[in-house]
């Protein structure tokens, strides 16, 4: 029997974010620290585990958000994303793939000064 474990962090985990965003950042890097754990500890069993790191998915959570989210997507669009890369039962997966997987490298690795203007 395999069992898939899925874990939601956010895209907001790669990177340390400023102002009301820290705390979310934070928590969310230490869910995808806790899913890395797991998935190692889980090598060679049937038990998989995907973390996955949604980017802007309309939700009730940012409903209410007034500045201009132009990389939102509706919840139809994320939700159909995030089925489609669980059944592939990757280790991690950006949500939706684009434009989040190229932007996760950037976000990553650009400098920090650079990653500012954008939280």
């Amino acid at each position: 029997m395999r069992v898939l474990v899925v874990v939601i962090s956010s895209i907001s985990a790669l990177r340390g974010l400023r102002r009301d965003l820290t705390t979310y950042s934070a928590t969310k890097a230490g869910i995808a620290a806790l899913a890395e754990g797991i998935r190692a500890e889980m090598i060679g069993t049937p038990i998989k585990v995907t973390t996955v790191y949604p980017g802007y998915i309309a939700s009730e959570m940012n409903e209410k958000v007034t500045q201009p989210t132009p990389l939102l997507v509706s919840t139809k669009k994320g939700v159909a994303s995030m089925v489609r890369w669980i059944e592939r039962e990757p280790a991690e997966a950006m949500i939706p793939a684009w434009p989040w997987l190229p932007l996760s490298y950037l976000i990553k690795y650009a400098p920090l000064s650079s990653v500012r203007r954008f939280s």
